[in-house]
């Protein structure tokens, strides 16, 4: 099954069979008056090319239930409809996974920190990431790809 993972945000991380890494997106100023943040767009955009590319059957992400600023929350709940909507439109799964549970998952606890999730991802899954927001989304894909080799062998 092709798995696509993402750690959702301004900066987010994504895994899949073809490799890992992180995307910054660029803020910019809307061409038209009162339409929606252009980063929106730009992640519709990759994501929609990464669907098709890898022929993603199956997307998992990281699901955030609390944000301590307003900003990040509208953001991240943009990002999450975007995504919900696309994955409707191709016909794939989606599976939200709780940053405590991937944490758990990476490290034997699920408050974790960063650096601790970053050094789980080279001495478990032997990756050396850019930032945290890959090391989460590696996490993610790992949990994945073993959870659906569990159930495939379960069948």
């Amino acid at each position: 099954m092709n798995i696509l993972a993402l750690d959702l945000g301004v900066s987010f991380g994504y895994a899949h069979r073809g490799g890992s890494g992180t995307i910054k997106l660029k803020k910019g100023k809307s061409k038209v008056g009162g339409a929606p943040d252009p980063r929106y767009a730009e992640f519709q955009d990759w994501l929609i090319g990464a669907l098709r590319l890898y022929e993603i059957q199956h997307v998992v992400f990281e699901n955030v239930r609390h944000h301590s600023g307003t900003l990040a929350s509208h953001m991240w709940g943009g990002w999450h409809a975007i995504l919900h909507i696309e994955c409707h439109a191709f016909g794939i799964t989606l599976e939200g996974i709780t940053v405590q549970d991937i944490k758990q998952r990476a490290t034997g606890k699920g408050n974790a920190s960063k650096n601790e999730m970053m050094a789980a991802a080279l001495n478990r899954l032997g990756k050396k990431v850019i930032n945290d927001d890959e090391a989460d989304a590696l996490w993610l894909y790992d949990f994945a790809t073993r959870e659906v080799s569990i159930n495939a062998k379960a069948v």
